[in-house]
């Protein structure tokens, strides 16, 4: 199992203009220094029915190793290209300081630590 990943940062997009330029600013991802945000796999693990991705995920200038549950929702065969496709969630929490991205302060004491990141993942067959 290989899984390599690239966000654009700058992709942020939260239904909310000045809230999306406030997160894109230095007070967050500073986007101009840091424009994307990686994972690379570095080996998998079944436990419970789970794929346990372990890979490198570098944002914000700082790689962390993390694992990467990963649940199969399905499989089947795309209906225009006939490739196997796959279907998978996953479903982690990082905490943005272990990150550098904290250095907007929260006065009003709303936002926490903790980012909560939902994967909704279709593959194809290489």
């Amino acid at each position: 199992t290989r899984i390599e990943a690239t966000i654009r940062v700058s992709s942020i997009d939260t239904d909310n203009e000045k809230r999306d330029a406030h997160l894109r600013s230095v007070d967050f991802f500073d986007v101009e220094s840091f424009p994307s945000m990686t994972f690379k796999s570095t080996g998998a693990d079944v436990k419970d029915g789970v794929i346990q991705i372990t890979g490198d995920f570098y944002m914000h200038g700082v790689t962390r190793s993390i694992v990467l549950p990963v649940t199969v929702l399905g499989t089947g065969t795309n209906p225009w290209s006939k490739k196997a496709q796959v279907g998978m969630a996953a479903k982690t929490v990082l905490g943005r300081s272990e990150y550098g991205v904290n250095t907007w302060t929260d006065v009003a004491g709303i936002l926490g630590d903790d980012v909560e990141i939902n994967l909704m993942i279709q593959a194809n067959a290489q």
